[in-house]
Order: structure tokens, then sequence, then C-alpha cells
């Protein structure tokens, strides 16, 4: 049976044009320890990628260009290759390549928030109605009409409660401000601003 290698991570070379392929560089870390008993540790290992110019032109590419691209590569190793073509400690022959998504930063996590137009005074972040989580004693309670109806006039005024809603930052737990959670439910709205204990 073929040995077969999988790597994943970004690349730590540009790819170097080489006629009918491609190569370039990736890293893989080792494990800062090994199983019981073994008193050695794996070591972070260079591996130099060959893949072919039809399936590089097929990876989807990150817009920042290659090197930010994260990449699942499958192969199998080789070492009968010269250092010149091979500057990493062991060759890939690239079978599969694709690029993956990556992860989405804080950034790209605030901008795909909804904005609310005016959020209150106070309000620390934008969450969806239903991640708030109702402790036992607000399940079976409904609050005073007077407090519904001030709640509904600030909503039907600015598009959103008057006040952020307080909860736990861990557990999503609501904390206070139950009438404009309920109200925010009663009337749909998808997102409200809260304030953390």
């Amino acid at each position: 049976m073929p040995q077969k290698i999988t790597l994943t991570g970004m690349p730590k070379s540009e790819a170097r044009n080489c006629n009918t392929y491609f190569a370039f560089e990736m890293i893989e870390k080792g494990s800062p320890t090994g199983p019981k008993g073994i008193p050695f540790k794996s070591t972070p290992i260079t591996y130099t990628v060959f893949v072919s110019k039809k399936q590089f032109n097929k990876i989807e590419m990150n817009p920042e260009g290659f090197k930010h691209t994260k990449l699942l590569v499958q192969g199998e190793p080789t070492l009968d290759v010269s250092i010149e073509k091979c500057p990493g400690e062991i060759g890939v022959i690239c079978m599969q390549i694709q690029g993956l998504p990556s992860k989405p930063t804080e950034e790209d996590k605030t901008a795909e928030k909804p904005p609310i137009e005016h959020p209150p005074e106070g309000t620390q972040d934008i969450l969806l109605c239903k991640e708030i989580v109702l402790g036992e004693t607000f399940k079976a309670s409904t609050p005073r009409q007077e407090k519904q109806d001030s709640v509904i006039e600030s909503i039907k005024k600015t598009g959103t409660i008057d006040t952020p809603i307080l909860i736990d930052k861990e557990t999503k737990l609501l904390k206070d401000g139950f009438s404009r959670y309920f109200v925010a439910q009663k009337m749909n709205l998808e997102y409200v601003p809260v304030c953390y204990t």
C-alpha cells in the first residue's frame, strides 16, 4: 500500500513555478509531549509540496494571496528529490489539494452583526434574542402591562429597546431587563442590545 500523508495549514513560501508543476513549503508542528513511556517528542518538519499546474489552478485562493490561503494537502512522501528542488526535509507528491475557508476574525464577526442604528447608552454587544437564556424564575412570569407599554413605545420610536438587557457573559443567562426581553420576543425583534455583569 502506498504511504499517505496529509498536511493542513498555510504555505510558508510562495509557490515556485517549476515548468510543469509548482512547489512550495509547508511546516507541520510537533506535539509538545509524546505518549507516556516514550522519552522523545515530535518536532516540526518542513515539507516541500509538489503539485501539478492543473491542480494548483483549481485552488480557491484567499483574496490576500497564496501565502494567506489555508490548504489541505493529501499526497505521498518522497525522499528521492535533489535538495535544490526540495529544500524541505521531506517531499510530498500532491494527489489532492484544496483551499480551506479561513476562520472569521473578530472584526469580520462584528461586521456581520446587523447594526442597531441607535443602540441605547451602555450597550456592550448586540445578540440574537434567542441566544439569551431564561432562568426558572422568569419562565413562569409576565411583566406588568405598564412596563411592557413603555418598552413597546421605545421600539416604535427607535426600532429597539430603550436599555440594554443585562446578561451573564459566559452563560448568556438573563440577570435584569426581563420586561424588555419579553417585549422584544413578543414583537419578534431578532437582535437586542445587551450589557454584561
